[in-house]
């Protein structure tokens, strides 16, 4: 996600002004800023873009329906992301019709009491080295996080001190990281693996 502070950071950085895009290479969704930064521009003759269980914000669970792939169509296909459409046409006179806002995975940003986050790109590649089937990262609670491992055994105590070492660093040492080997990893009722996610109730 393109946050607020990430453009300022750019912008200031580089001299140049930054315009936003989204995709969704499975669902066939392109989305670009527009030039007046009013929300987002999509390709309504490539996808069709429905928001579900929209709160009182207009922000819900998007699902896509992809009309150019051929070879394995998906229809209302839902990619995990909260959207929001935009009511009206563009000031800009653009033909195409508006993401009004893209809050993205919000599973993907685990916010912490102290104020502090971390996103799931970052967490990818703190497991990418180690000798394991596959991982998942919950935080239960404002300052608790879980990390569970499927791995055939225990992981090595210089892995396990990394994973601490990472989350000390970036979440603070006030939140609470416990290491915990499964035989399977939890998957949503569609089946799907989710890697990172904020479960309070888990706790």
């Amino acid at each position: 996600m393109l946050l607020p502070q990430y453009r300022a950071t750019i912008e200031k950085g580089l001299g140049v002004k930054v315009w936003d895009s989204y995709g969704c290479n499975d669902g066939g969704v392109l989305a670009w800023e527009c030039k007046l930064h009013e929300g987002q521009h999509y390709n309504d003759l490539e996808s069709i873009l429905e928001v579900v269980e929209p709160g009182s914000d207009g922000v819900g669970r998007l699902l896509i329906t992809n009309l150019w792939n051929k070879s394995l169509p998906y229809v209302r296909y839902e990619n995990g992301d909260l959207v929001s459409l935009a009511k009206d046409r563009c000031p800009c006179g653009e033909p195409f019709p508006m993401l009004a806002s893209i809050q993205g995975r919000t599973a993907e940003l685990l916010v912490f009491a102290n104020g502090r986050s971390i996103t799931g790109p970052a967490l990818t590649l703190v497991f990418r080295q180690m000798a394991i089937r596959g991982w998942q990262v919950v935080q239960t609670s404002p300052r608790d996080v879980e990390v569970r491992i499927r791995s055939e055994r225990e992981l090595s105590e210089i892995d396990a001190q990394y994973i601490l070492k990472v989350f000390a660093e970036h979440a603070g040492s006030d939140v609470t990281v416990t290491i915990k080997r499964v035989d399977e990893l939890q998957k949503t009722k569609e089946g799907k693996l989710k890697p990172i996610w904020v479960d309070f109730a888990a706790s």
